[in-house]
This record gives structure tokens, sequence and C-alpha cells, in this order.
């Protein structure tokens, strides 16, 4: 089973490079809520926290936008008057770059089940670039990057989502993270310029107006929103050539986790926290690279599992490139 999943998966890699010169057309740990003052005043994409609206000089009109994307210029108004990010590093910010980070975003948007994909993006871009913002990075969205998505049918993640939707009158603790996840994302959709706490008032009264008389679990309604949920993704995945399986059965991951340990060095208790989902992003991330350099093998899949879990394995760090 190992030579084979390894040859396997050795060739898909192998396979994708090959196509380098063609067209290349492609809240669950409890979140420190006690972020910085300035960053709660100035930010108001904060996870989990109040927020001033009025430090923004993002327009009525504009909040109100519903666009599917957001255009590059209005990215790089979001970075100045949300991000806190200086107009001179603005300026000099790329169509190149907003593609590369938006691309980071959306990766991360699909591994953590967060919605808000113009908050990791401004992650993502203060990290790489010292001193560029003056609110990212933030503790908040730093412990939001390391969330894992652990399934449609659990109830364990949205943690701080679920308490601030019961402050405001509507019980979700028993509402499985793909309901949840919908609504969010829906939420973000219809207006990705809003602030943390407008995106929960807005996924309360959708919540509320789809249910009235609160959450029943095994209701009709919950079985058909599922169903929608996953046909979308489905669908999603499809239309961009989006993250694909690793493998076709558990049995399969079961034996590459096996693998992690007995051969690349990581310890079994970092391992059981490696869900499916994981591996499929590492070796969705393994490909592109390798698509980009033209060259690499199963060690690109490792390294980039060795990244989501720092200090996991003895053999690979997380600063590996």
């Amino acid at each position: 089973m190992k030579k084979i999943l390894i040859l396997a998966l050795s060739l898909s890699l192998i396979f994708t490079g090959c196509a380098k010169d063609k067209k290349n057309t492609e809240e669950n740990s409890s979140s420190n809520q006690k972020i910085t003052e300035k960053s709660n005043q100035e930010n108001n994409l904060t996870v989990g926290e109040e927020e001033n609206l009025e430090n923004t000089s993002i327009s009525s009109n504009e909040k109100g936008k519903k666009s599917k994307n957001l255009s590059n210029d209005e990215i790089r108004k979001a970075m100045v008057d949300i991000g806190g990010f200086s107009k001179k590093f603005v300026d000099n910010f790329k169509d190149e770059d907003i593609k590369k980070y938006e691309k980071k975003a959306e990766e991360l948007r699909e591994k953590t089940g967060f919605w808000n994909k113009l908050t990791l993006f401004f992650s993502q871009v203060a990290k790489d670039n010292e001193n560029s913002s003056k609110i990212y990075p933030d503790i908040s969205v730093d412990e939001v990057e390391n969330w894992v998505y652990s399934g449609d049918e659990n109830t364990d993640n949205y943690k701080n989502a679920r308490r601030y939707l019961k402050q405001r009158g509507f019980d979700a603790s028993e509402v499985p993270n793909g309901i949840l996840r919908e609504v969010f994302f829906k939420v973000y959709d219809e207006n990705k310029l809003a602030s943390y706490e407008k995106q929960i008032d807005k996924a309360y009264e959708k919540l509320k107006e789809k249910y009235p008389n609160g959450y029943v679990e095994n209701s009709t309604e919950k079985k058909d929103i599922d169903n929608e949920n996953k046909n979308s993704q489905k669908n999603k995945n499809r239309e961009n050539g989006g993250i694909k399986k690793f493998a076709e059965k558990n049995k399969d991951y079961d034996e590459f986790r096996k693998e992690l340990v007995d051969q690349y060095g990581f310890s079994k208790e970092s391992v059981e926290k490696i869900s499916n989902e994981d591996i499929d992003l590492a070796n969705y991330r393994a490909k592109n690279k390798l698509e980009e350099t033209g060259y690499g093998d199963i060690g690109l899949v490792i390294n980039e599992i060795a990244k989501m879990y720092p200090g996991a394995s003895t053999m690979y760090s997380e600063d590996d490139n």
C-alpha cells in the first residue's frame, strides 16, 4: 500500500510538472478576544471583537455593493481604508501581487472555513511585508489561520460566532458547521466590505428568518441546506478546478498518516489532528509549486503539511521552501 500510494502521488506530481509549459488556467480553538485596543478601534474587520465603524472612510454606498468580486482598485482602497496599509505601499502594490495574495487567502478560506477572504488577504500581505500596515498582522487573525474546518456535520467550528449569535438571541450551539459556513459565506459575498460585527448581525437575521422558532437538529430544512451546501461546494470545485481529493478511500489517508510517523518524523499526536482536507490542501499546494518550479517530489506534500502544523515533524520545518 505504501509503495502504491507514494508512486501514485509521485506520478501525479510529475504529470503536473509536464504540463508546466501549457497556459495556466487555473472560529474552533477558542480565539483570543483580548486583541489590542488600537486594532479594536481601527480595524472594522477584526475577528471576534466589537469595532468603531466610524474609523473607516469606506462610504455607505461602497459598503452596500454586492459585486461578485472586488476590483483591484477596490482592493487597494480597502487596504488603505480598512487594512491600515500605507498609501505609498499600496501605490506600489501590483496587480500580480493582488492575484497572488487572493490565491493565498482563498486557500486559507477553504482550509479554515473562515468566511472573510479580505481579512485573510490583509493578514498575508502584512506578514510578508513588515511594517506595511498599522493594524496587521493581528493575533486574532493569526489564530484563525490555524483553524482546520472539521466537516459539515460537526458543531465544533465557529465558537466565537456561535457565542455572538446567542447574545443576539439565536442559539446556534447545535447548528452544524455546514449551515453556518454557508450562511457566513453568503453574508460575505453580499457585502465584502462589511465589518465583522455587521456580518454577525446579518448572519443572525438570516438564521432567524430561516428558523423563526429556533434550530431543530433533525429538521427537513437542515437536510435541505446540507445538501445544497455540499452540491454548491462540488460545483465550485469543478468550476475552479479546485482542490481535488488526495485519495478515494479513508484507509488510503490513514496509510499516508502512518507514513508521516514512520518515515517523515511526525509525532503521533500531531498526525491525529491532520484531517483528510489538510492532506488534500497540501497535495493541491504541492502541485502548484511543482508547476511553478518544474521540480519536486513527494517531499513537497510533506513540507506543506509541516507548514500547517509547525513543530509536528523532526525532519520538516514550516520554514522549509
